[in-house]
């Protein structure tokens, strides 16, 4: 909830007869990036809704931000969070709710002190690699067009402690907090005059994002992903770990790809030992592969699914190492940019759960073998400008259900043998 760098709101200029055309005129720019009709649904958008905001003084009215879930909801997840948080502390300190909390606090201030005064060194010790890179692409647009973003606190943070992640080892610990706070936050043109956000009516206001925190090397906490208030509600649903052995989906999704790679045959074989047809549908097809060789059984292609909606999830703006894993260079540039060859754009997913996964069509006799699934999803999917972050196409607030056309290919390793290769996704 810190500062206007983690806004998806484009920066108005001051109240007057050229809101509505700036904005359509930025938006225009950014969505011909990902095609005219983007480009026309943007500019569509970012004027009307500059004109719905003027007043008849021809000035901006604030507008009601999307809030997420209550404060009832939230309570009762901090409480079971806060009791798994004391059993995970029995492994690391670093997760009881005072740590955390002490260190969202000091994060937050930091960070926000370190934006103001634009220090990129500073901001890229308090924030992942990959978050940094979406970071300074806006500070670069901002000393464009001669901007400076202003931000002070004027309290200290509200924190409420509302998912766990404990995993073997430091790495792939994960905690989401919600911080709210009381801001004073605007930029400053070149001319010296005040700019306010697009939905507010003064200089202060308050933000609540989600933030999820990962660890450094010694241990520390670290920025690694914010998420609106109206996108991070996800978190509430999502399952809580306190210790690695409780981490039932894994181990589940790793036994089934254990007991796959001890029922394989050589990769160069299968070709030869694959039917030249099959009787019935893609899955009925991969069922009887699975006779020949154990990767082939829809529960492991099922595994290397989700452990790539997992990948997918955090590489939005954390690290990319987890999807570099399971998907291809190729197939990961389709995921984040989505056909933008530019990548002045990039698509975010916030949330996405694998609701079912279709078999659509299987070539046993490729080299690699390969198969076309269908992943059906839910979760909020949009597709907004790197520089600005201003949505382009689809809702941060609006959670929707879409479909992802996945090419997978038999050339992973034992604990994913379906890597990734072309991906396809369409709401």
């Amino acid at each position: 909830m810190c500062c206007s760098f983690s806004s998806p709101r484009p920066w108005p200029p001051p109240a007057g007869g050229r809101a509505a055309s700036a904005g359509a005129a930025e938006a225009g720019a950014v969505g011909a990036a990902a095609g005219s009709v983007a480009a026309e649904e943007a500019a569509a958008s970012a004027a009307g809704a500059a004109a719905a905001r003027r007043t008849a003084a021809g000035g901006l009215a604030g507008i009601l931000r999307p809030r997420g879930p209550g404060r009832r909801r939230r309570h009762e997840r901090e409480e079971q969070v806060e009791v798994a948080a004391e059993e995970a502390a029995m492994d690391d300190a670093a997760f009881t709710p005072e740590s955390v909390k002490a260190a969202t606090a000091q994060l937050h201030k930091a960070i926000v002190e370190a934006w103001t005064a634009g220090d990129r060194r500073a901001l890229a010790k308090l924030v992942g690699h990959d978050l940094m890179v979406e970071w300074r692409r806006r500070l670069d647009d901002f000393d464009r067009k001669g901007w400076h973003n202003i931000t002070e606190r004027l309290g200290e943070p509200a924190v409420e402690y509302l998912g766990l992640m404990n995993r073997e080892g430091e790495k792939d610990d994960r905690v989401t907090v919600r911080i709210e706070a009381p801001l004073r936050d605007y930029v400053v043109d070149s001319a010296g005059r005040h700019i306010l956000r697009t939905d507010d009516t003064d200089e202060v206001t308050t933000l609540a994002e989600y933030w999820t925190l990962g660890r450094h090397d010694d241990g520390s906490w670290y920025l690694v992903s914010i998420e609106q208030d109206a996108e991070g509600g996800h978190v509430l649903g999502e399952e809580i770990v306190a210790r690695p052995d409780e981490d039932t989906a894994r181990l589940h999704d790793e036994a089934v790809a254990d007991v796959a790679a001890a029922a394989a045959v050589p990769d160069d074989r299968v070709h030869d030992i694959a039917p030249l047809s099959f009787d019935g549908d893609a899955r009925t097809a991969a069922l009887d592969m699975a006779n020949i060789d154990g990767r082939f059984d829809p529960d492991v292609l099922a595994a290397s699914a989700r452990r790539a909606v997992a990948a997918w999830a955090e590489a939005v703006d954390g690290p990319d190492e987890a999807l570099a894993a399971v998907a291809t260079p190729a197939a990961i540039d389709d995921l984040l940019y989505d056909g933008d060859s530019s990548k002045r754009t990039r698509l975010v997913v916030r949330g996405p759960a694998l609701k079912s996964l279709r078999i659509a069509a299987i070539d046993a006799k490729g080299t690699p073998p390969t198969m076309t699934v269908e992943a059906k999803l839910t979760g909020r999917r949009y597709r907004e400008n790197r520089d600005t972050t201003t949505v382009v196409a689809g809702s941060k607030e609006k959670e929707i259900t879409f479909t992802e056309s996945w090419t997978m290919t038999l050339d992973g390793n034992d604990q994913t043998p379906w890597r990734l290769v072309g991906a396809n996704g369409r709401a």
